[in-house]
């Protein structure tokens, strides 16, 4: 990275206005995402939502925010963690902000889980795959985005984009943890 930032994301344009997370993907939250999400412990929700709370309390947009979006999960992951991780963690995050929780966005024709692949291909794997609900209303209104984990942030922003779109004032996002260049994150 020089001063003028990434060199892979140098020429993305970016519609998420701001982002929160509570830290770098390693460590005890390395631990407390993998086994929320891949062990089934979702019990871990409650603990989670409360260091994003802090997280998007320690920023200067935390009081406009109207609702939180969860990323969506697609039908395969559905099966395969037998939850909706970024909802889950969302519904939890709302209780403890008291701000409600608008799942406004579906997953629709996404071939590969974005965690199976380089960096440079993630982009294209959600480019046109997110969907504004059919009785969404964005318009307005300044929305934060929950995820459990950020890699490249492809993810965010096309999601972001989709509610940009739809007319939304403001799209932040709010995470667990962000990964450093070319980590895995199983």
């Amino acid at each position: 990275m020089d001063a003028s930032g990434c060199a892979a994301c140098r020429d993305t344009r970016l519609f998420v206005d701001r982002m929160a997370r509570v830290g770098p993907y390693n460590g005890i939250l390395r631990q407390m995402v993998t086994k929320y999400k891949f062990g089934r412990n979702q019990h871990l929700d409650r603990p989670l939502a409360r260091l994003i709370k802090s997280a998007i309390e320690g920023r200067g947009w935390n009081r406009e925010i109207d609702a939180l979006v969860p990323v969506p999960t697609t039908w395969y992951n559905r099966l395969r963690y037998r939850f909706r991780p970024a909802a889950q963690l969302a519904r939890a995050t709302g209780r403890e902000l008291h701000i409600p929780v608008l799942p406004l966005i579906r997953v629709i024709g996404k071939k590969y889980n974005q965690m199976d692949l380089p960096a440079s291909l993630r982009p294209g794997n959600v480019r046109g795959v997110f969907k504004l609900h059919p009785r969404a209303r964005p318009a307005g209104a300044r929305l934060c985005i929950i995820d459990d984990v950020c890699t490249t942030g492809a993810t965010i922003n096309e999601i972001a984009r989709v509610l940009k779109k739809a007319g939304a004032a403001a799209v932040y996002a709010a995470v667990v943890a962000k990964t450093e260049a070319d980590q895995p994150i199983a």
